[in-house]
């Protein structure tokens, strides 16, 4: 309570978890899988399995510690649209891509046949790229980059795409080794050239409708 020549003004500080979750909620959204970086979690893993992660806080603020998944990721039930975004550490969004999950599934939604409209201005179904996919360049004892959406491979000072969710592995890239794993790099406004114009996400987020 604020006082000021003697009125009284109530000041309601609106938590950041509720305003980085209003557009997705606004659209009729709600959060089903998340992931920090950093915390050793296997992102591509955890997605892919049966495996349900948190409850309490973690399912309903975005922005409460631990990773999440819910039930309906498996069961897939209902679901018309997926909304992938990328967070910074206060909960703003960097960056989003919009998917077509009617008659699709966990594991084939994240396909650019699927591809509804992103934040990035130079990314449709049309534009050329050499990956794009959940499982994205994921090999044995060396890269593993998955919900990859990549333009071009240039050697490593010259590599280009949209979007990379590094794993726990061993990378012959500077671009994407990170202090902990997961990493979380994406372009902002345009194809990122990996390591010089990208920017690296806190919060990797996933909502069905």
């Amino acid at each position: 309570m604020l006082f000021l020549r003697g009125f009284s003004i109530a000041l309601v500080i609106v938590g950041v978890s509720s305003a980085c979750e209003n557009s997705c909620m606004d659209e009729g959204y709600e959060l089903a899988f998340k992931v920090w970086a950093c915390s050793n979690e296997d992102v591509l893993d955890l997605w892919k399995s049966e495996r349900l992660e948190g409850c309490g806080a973690a399912a309903t603020n975005l922005l409460a510690g631990g990773s999440y998944k819910s039930e309906r990721v498996n069961t897939w039930h209902d679901v018309k649209k997926v909304k992938v975004v990328l967070y910074d550490a206060a909960g703003f969004e960097i960056s989003h891509f919009t998917f077509n999950g009617e008659g699709k599934n966990k594991h084939n939604f994240f396909e650019k046949a699927n591809l509804i409209e992103s934040s990035l201005s130079d990314l449709d179904r049309g534009t050329g790229t050499n990956f794009f996919s959940k499982e994205g360049h994921d090999t044995v004892n060396h890269v593993k980059r998955n919900f990859f959406i990549s333009k071009s491979y240039g050697g490593c000072g010259n590599d280009r795409g949209w979007l990379s969710i590094t794993g726990c592995r061993d990378t012959p890239c500077d671009w994407d080794k990170g202090e902990g794993c997961p990493t979380f790099l994406t372009a902002t406004n345009t194809v990122a050239h990996w390591g010089v114009n990208s920017k690296s996400a806190c919060l990797f987020a996933i909502y069905l409708s």
